[in-house]
């Protein structure tokens, strides 16, 4: 069963994610893209690189979006 997140935004890095959600970052970066959840990048300036996160409520909502059949 899925835990409840609260309407706080709970932002975690890929890691957590999969650790939590079992999302590669693959996937991740997919569904982003998509428009499907919600990601930013911590990259400042001219910063080429940066820590990115996702949102922990919209990957939630996406997977309850996918639930077909509730038991």
């Amino acid at each position: 069963m899925l835990e409840q997140l609260d309407n706080t935004v709970v932002w975690m890095d890929a890691k957590r994610a999969f650790r939590k959600f079992n999302l590669s970052l693959g996937v991740l970066t997919r569904l982003e893209k998509e428009g499907k959840i919600r990601s930013c990048s911590l990259a400042e300036g001219t910063m080429k690189r940066g820590k990115r996160l996702y949102d922990a409520n919209s990957i939630q909502g996406y997977l309850h979006s996918m639930v077909k059949y509730l038991k």
